[in-house]
């Protein structure tokens, strides 16, 4: 890869954004770095309207592409 095709920055990548992550998620894409995602529900990323990214089927995708990887938070009984 030369410059010109080098990433603006690291490559990030968010698993399972959630209401709190997409909206890190869209500001980290339209600050130019490469965005990854994971999401069980292709309609979990209606939010992001054109914001460049990658789609991925598993986990373990944008955790093999991503220099920094964002993962859910914890479910707990009393976060339920």
């Amino acid at each position: 890869m030369n410059e010109a095709q080098a990433p603006a920055g690291p490559v990030v990548g968010f698993i399972g954004p959630g209401d709190q992550g997409l909206p890190m998620a869209t500001a980290i894409a339209e600050a130019g770095f490469p965005l990854h995602l994971r999401v069980r529900r292709p309609a979990s990323l209606d939010g992001l309207g054109k914001v460049p990214h990658q789609r991925h089927n598993t986990v373990g995708e944008p955790a093999a592409a991503c220099a920094i990887v964002c993962p859910p938070p914890p479910v707990t009984r009393a976060g339920r």
